[in-house]
């Protein structure tokens, strides 16, 4: 029987922001930042299954939106999320912005990130694309990491008031956050509601991601009415957006601390 190594380091760039790693786990390939930690997954043979919890999360709520024409990543990672919804969302258009160069270059080469018209990716300083721009966007991801976690400067409070302002009327903001720094899991929370009066919040594990949903001017449907529509999508989407509904928890304005799900 041919052995398979346990885990096979296939790429390694230096580049200014990251030491960007590519590894081989038997069938799943990893993206890592110099360290253990996981940024991105993919197993090829099988692109319509999403590795990450989180990322399972990030695309299940997108029950929550009737109107999805252009959306924005600020972070790109091995580009599973704009990936997968390209693949399933033919009508939308997508732009992503990555501050670093090696990982746009590794997630076309290593992690099958098509090249499409539909896919604009963008080189760049999230943040400062944000803050910059006028185009507006139906969907904002905020999902810009670096070696140690959450990007700063993407999760703070000028940033998070530039994305509400490059969102469409009754458009939504995903924001991936850290659960493990406490303290700065409760800034952001707090900061999050003073900008977008609908917000709720999901956590994805203990001590893991945290996933928020915040919006200016959505309102939801009934609850029954959204569980119809997650079913739907789930019908053609290999998502379980009906769990995704029901774990959404509203984040009050005294939250101080975001509890498993």
């Amino acid at each position: 029987m041919k052995y398979i190594p346990f885990e096979r380091k296939v790429y390694e760039a230096q580049g200014e922001h990251h030491t960007v790693q590519v590894f081989d786990r038997g069938k799943r390939r990893e993206l890592r930042f110099g360290n253990h930690i996981v940024q991105s997954t993919h197993i090829a043979a099988v692109p319509d299954i999403l590795q990450l919890d989180y990322t399972r999360v990030m695309i299940g709520g997108l029950a929550l939106m009737t109107d999805l024409t252009h959306m924005l990543h600020v972070g790109l990672g091995g580009g599973t999320i704009p990936r997968f919804i390209h693949r399933h969302w033919p009508d939308v258009r997508q732009t992503v912005v990555e501050l670093s160069p090696e990982v746009i270059d590794v997630a076309y080469r290593f992690f099958d990130l098509p090249s499409s018209h539909r896919l604009e990716v963008i080189a760049g300083d999230g943040a400062q694309f944000l803050s910059r721009g006028t185009r507006r966007f139906d969907a904002i991801y905020l999902d810009a990491y670096h070696a140690e976690g959450a990007s700063p400067e993407v999760q703070n409070i000028d940033t998070l008031l530039a994305a509400r302002g490059r969102l469409n009327t009754a458009g939504w903001l995903f924001c991936n956050a850290w659960g493990s720094h406490q303290e700065s899991l409760r800034r952001l929370t707090r900061q999050l509601r003073e900008i977008f009066p609908v917000l709720y919040a999901i956590s994805v594990r203990q001590d893991s991601n945290v996933i928020f949903f915040g919006s200016v001017d959505a309102q939801l449907p009934p609850p029954h009415a959204l569980m119809t529509r997650a079913k739907g999508l789930a019908q053609r989407i290999p998502v379980d957006f009906p769990d995704v509904v029901r774990r959404l928890k509203p984040v009050a304005a005294t939250s101080e601390r975001l509890q498993q799900h």
